[in-house]
């Protein structure tokens, strides 16, 4: 919905109806992979799911150091889309507040090299992948879905008071 603004010719209407699309698509598909992943290999694979590029360097060692084709190419898709994905989460992260805290343009370059130079001494300081998904999974999910679930239900409480005062 940031990025919305940016385009040229087109109502907003039409911008969060694409962003609601966005968002069902890809609830579908985790939703289809869970179920593919259930119904082939039974509940207690579900436990064991991986990302795909976890999935590829977990099974690689120094006797199997050879990648086939189709992993190089997943491999490959997988490290491009994450780049673009925190990319574009950068620059969107770094518009809100620009906006949020009335800052001039120059401030989000700024507001950026802070950002990921924050992202890159996390990830620096993070001792084992195994301490890493213990932060994720204890710490900073609970704190994500508490902050999601108490801003979706005050903004649509907002949303429907400020509809219902203007109706007044």
């Amino acid at each position: 919905m940031t990025a919305g603004g940016h385009v040229r010719g087109t109502s907003w209407s039409v911008i969060r109806r694409w962003a609601l699309a966005a968002i069902l698509f890809q609830g579908f598909i985790i939703i289809l992979i869970y179920v593919l992943v259930i119904g082939t290999l039974g509940p207690n694979a579900a436990d064991t799911l991986e990302w795909p590029l976890i999935y590829i360097f977990s099974n690689l060692t120094v006797q199997t150091i050879f990648i086939s084709r189709p992993g190089l190419l997943i491999m490959i898709a997988w490290v491009i889309a994450l780049i673009l994905y925190l990319a574009v989460h950068l620059w969107v992260l770094s518009s809100n507040l620009q906006e949020g805290w009335h800052l001039r343009k120059r401030y989000r370059i700024i507001l950026i090299a802070v950002i990921a130079g924050l992202w890159i001494l996390i990830a620096h300081f993070l001792p084992t992948p195994i301490v890493a998904t213990h932060l994720v999974v204890r710490g900073i999910d609970p704190v994500a879905l508490t902050v999601t679930v108490f801003t979706t239900v005050s903004t649509v409480v907002l949303s429907l008071w400020h509809h219902r005062r203007q109706r007044l």
